[in-house]
């Protein structure tokens, strides 16, 4: 009996989704119901609010780390896979899109990686290849590292950019520990990386940095000259 009422729940939250989607939900109710994919005939409601009031919020939970996931009472492995599967899918839809994306100035720019970075923990590397009427053709990810340093590999950067004949780029990388403002080490991995794409004819537009509060874009700050002219 508790098996059928059980199941005639998950049938009228999948109605209740496929009607309104997830707009009119709480975050327990979206998480609760994406667990029924991973968890079957089995009350997901507390999972979820235990979830919650574990890692503070929706956000929260599918940025945990796996390991942190899985010490929370009623996990399965399953469960976690799928948790961490969700925000992993969320870069790809962005990047697959990028051939309807315009980058004509630099707060689009901003607000472009400020999306592309919402899910990422620790500190990522990725170059954006416009072509001449500034639309992306194509965003790639160069390296991951950690929350207090990333070493840019110039020779990966010039290796993508010969391999996909790119004129122009944009870099990006995050800094989810702290602030958006460039460090020394930034400044000075921007202009090694000008310098070198100059030499092959390749424009650098912009460096975007996402902190947690803020995006901002270098050339918007002034902090280094970028030859070509972009707005």
């Amino acid at each position: 009996m508790a098996e059928h009422l059980h199941e005639g729940h998950r049938q009228r939250m999948r109605e209740r989704f496929l009607r309104e989607g997830f707009a009119n939900m709480q975050e327990h109710e979206v998480l609760e119901m994406l667990l029924f994919y991973a968890i079957p005939r089995v009350n997901t409601n507390e999972l979820a609010h235990r979830l919650i009031d574990t890692f503070g919020s929706l956000y929260g939970v599918l940025t945990a780390e796996p390991a942190a996931l899985r010490q929370v009472k009623g996990v399965t492995e399953n469960a976690a896979v799928l948790l961490q599967m969700i925000p992993a899918l969320y870069p790809m839809c962005m990047t697959d899109s990028a051939a309807a994306v315009r980058l004509p100035h630099f707060d689009a720019c901003c607000e472009y990686f400020r999306k592309l970075y919402l899910f990422d923990t620790k500190e990522v590397l990725r170059m954006a290849c416009v072509d001449d009427k500034l639309l992306l053709t194509h965003c790639v990810t160069l390296q991951e590292g950690d929350c207090s340093h990333i070493d840019a590999s110039l020779a990966e950067i010039v290796r993508h950019c010969m391999q996909r004949q790119c004129s122009s780029v944009i870099l990006a990388h995050n800094h989810p520990c702290g602030s958006a403002h460039p460090s020394a080490r930034d400044l000075a991995a921007t202009h090694a990386l000008h310098e070198k794409l100059e030499q092959l004819h390749i424009d650098l537009l912009d460096h975007i940095i996402v902190g947690q509060d803020e995006t901002l874009s270098m050339r918007k700050l002034g902090v280094y000259h970028f030859h070509k002219i972009y707005r």
